[in-house]
């Protein structure tokens, strides 16, 4: 209370309060706010940890895969690239792959053609590579595109500049090219790897982070790693269901004990 009298002092100057004096109104709402708090600490709190957190909402939650996916994964990438590729469309309505040549990668003209091309984006985008990784799981390379040339009339054929985001997590993945994968699981950290080819086009990709695994399938005894995640869970769950149960217990007591504004304070 004396803290408060005082940064009073210093703010008001005309302030009649002395230091270390507060008027009794104030007084009042300090204690009040004091009581409050004091009430949250030892007794609501105490009252709704993760424990009482009731089993059904717990495994309803346990339920939802997308909660689970997010909570309970091996390790995890997350990636943002640039894609050059073919403007036409195949009959399947996605891009057309280029032009194959050995290996399957992409004809050596096309590719010389994709990369003059690419060239002063994937420049521009490099240069920027510590505002890209900083920003939301590097959506400011979304935003550099849009802002950027995106189709381009080369010999090689018409070609555009597709951005991409998502996650993977390189012990369970499928269906990846195994070119984009070796180059992109080099990275041990966030950084940019590119522009290199792949039987779908030249890529340019920026891993934002690197996820550590958390409870995976299998890193523990089935019963172990059942409970592991529970308790994982309820503490993810804490702060909302504490918060949704503060404001049904205020409810609950204006309900049984009603307020009134004695008519002194109400003319205030």
């Amino acid at each position: 209370m004396r803290l408060v009298a005082a940064r009073r002092e210093e703010l008001s100057p005309r302030d009649q309060l002395t230091r270390g004096q507060l008027a009794a109104g104030e007084r009042e709402a300090i204690e009040r706010a004091a009581m409050v708090r004091l009430w949250l600490r030892e007794h609501f709190e105490a009252e709704h940890g993760p424990q009482d957190i009731p089993a059904t909402l717990v495994e309803q939650n346990l339920a939802d895969p997308k909660l689970a996916d997010r909570l309970f994964h091996p390790q995890l990438r997350i990636v943002c690239q640039l894609l050059i590729v073919p403007a036409e469309r195949g009959e399947d309505g996605r891009a057309a792959r280029p032009p194959a040549g050995d290996d399957e990668l992409p004809t050596d003209e096309w590719q010389a053609a994709a990369r003059e091309a690419f060239a002063p984006l994937a420049a521009r985008s490099r240069r920027l590579t510590a505002e890209i990784l900083a920003s939301d799981r590097c959506s400011l390379l979304g935003t550099l595109l849009s802002a950027s040339q995106r189709e381009f009339a080369t010999a090689a054929g018409a070609l555009r500049v597709r951005y991409e985001r998502f996650a993977y997590a390189p012990q369970t993945v499928t269906g990846f090219d195994p070119t984009w994968l070796a180059q992109v699981d080099a990275l041990e950290q966030p950084g940019v790897v590119g522009p290199f080819a792949t039987r779908f086009g030249l890529h340019l990709v920026f891993v934002a982070a690197v996820e550590p695994a958390r409870l995976p399938e299998g890193s523990l005894p089935p019963d172990e790693l059942a409970a592991a995640r529970e308790q994982a869970l309820r503490a993810e769950m804490l702060t909302d269901w504490r918060a949704d149960r503060l404001q049904a217990t205020l409810a609950e007591l204006r309900e049984r004990y009603p307020v009134r504004l004695a008519p002194a304070r109400a003319a205030d």
